[in-house]
């Protein structure tokens, strides 16, 4: 019965760690989501070249996004747009810090899972393996996009190359 409850385990931490990559991802195909920016508001826009853009969000319209830079304002054609983030919000400590805490809280439980059965000073492993699973996911925390994306072309809106 323990495979029975391990492959069970197994494929609940699947779909959760399925289902939250798909939020992280965000953004979708809708380009009417560039309605929730701002005026005078950071953004980034990847471009089909994969050319990055920085500069304010000014505005869009069905067919364009305009952004201003230093250099003026710089008109973007849909067509060429992969991805729009916002840059003000930007949560890559918030992903460290709560990566962090997941690998501790993971390496905690490996740590004690191991040493479950050991006679005498276990102490020093279960803080080690805590360590090294606070490292490993601060690593990964800080490894997802720091920005939230607002528009993601979908491969139907894509222009084939």
């Amino acid at each position: 019965m323990a495979s029975a409850r391990s492959i069970c385990g197994f494929r609940a931490i699947a779909s959760f760690v399925m289902g939250s990559m798909a939020w992280l991802v965000g953004g979708d195909g809708d380009w009417s989501n560039l309605e929730r920016i701002r005026a005078g508001e950071k953004i980034q826009v990847v471009r089909q070249d994969k050319k990055t853009v920085n500069g304010s969000f000014e505005s869009f319209s069905a067919e364009s996004l305009v952004v201003r830079q230093k250099s003026g304002a710089l008109v973007i054609p849909k067509n060429e747009i992969v991805r729009v983030s916002a840059t003000e919000q930007g949560h890559r400590m918030r992903n460290l810090a709560i990566g962090a805490a997941a690998g501790a809280g993971a390496g905690y439980l490996a740590g004690r899972a191991a040493t479950n059965r050991w006679n005498g000073q276990t102490e020093f492993a279960v803080t080690f393996a805590t360590l090294i699973g606070a490292g490993g996911g601060a690593g990964l925390g800080a490894a997802i996009p720091g920005y939230p994306t607002i528009y993601r072309a979908n491969a139907k809106t894509r222009p084939a190359r």
